[in-house]
Parts: structure tokens; sequence; C-alpha cells
């Protein structure tokens, strides 16, 4: 069970302190009845539970849809570029390759 904790104190049990605007967290109804009197703690906190939606869910598979999609497409885009750079038709150092005359160093 949870209390809001409206004073700050110190739990004589755990040692803990609690501050002000904080929660006070115990499974011993005595211990939380005998704070609310010293006004240490407030009236439990009760936990509602959200109301299940499947339109996230939704949501979220057509937006994972659509990524997958572009990754694909962009993934084809990529291996063909690859496939463009690695079919250059030979050695790639022989386009590079000029002839070169020995010449001797100028002398100064």
């Amino acid at each position: 069970m949870n209390y809001p904790v409206v004073k700050t104190f110190r739990d004589r049990t755990s040692l803990k302190r609690y501050v002000e605007g904080g929660t006070y967290e115990t499974n011993d109804q005595n211990r939380a009845e005998h704070l609310q009197k010293e006004g240490f703690i407030g009236s439990e906190i009760k936990e509602t539970k959200p109301k299940k939606s499947t339109k996230g869910k939704e949501k979220f598979s057509s937006d994972l849809e659509k990524v997958g999609e572009a990754t694909s497409e962009s993934g084809k885009k990529i291996s063909e570029a690859m496939k463009k750079l690695s079919d250059t038709g030979g050695d790639a150092n022989e386009s590079s390759k000029t002839e070169s005359k020995d010449t001797p160093a100028k002398e100064e």
C-alpha cells in the first residue's frame, strides 16, 4: 500500500527518511494508521490501472512496417551503388598508372 508523505519524517522501523511530497510504502496497516494519526502520511493512494488501448499498438505496427519498407528500399539502393563501384572493369590501379620517365634531379 502506498501513502503520500505530507510531513517529512524518519520511520522508526526502517530508519529511512521520507520527505514531504514523496511516497511511503508499507504492508503494515497498523503502522500506516499510526503515521496517519500523527499527521505524517495521507490517505492510501489507490492505484488505477490505465485502460488498455490497441490504438497505440496499431500505430506502432504501422510505423514499424513503414520503417521496414524504407530500410528495404534504401538497402537495395546501397547494394546497387556498391555493385556499381565494384564493377570498374579491371584492376583499380590500372587507370591511375601512367608512364613515368626517369629524369635526373636538377642540380642547383
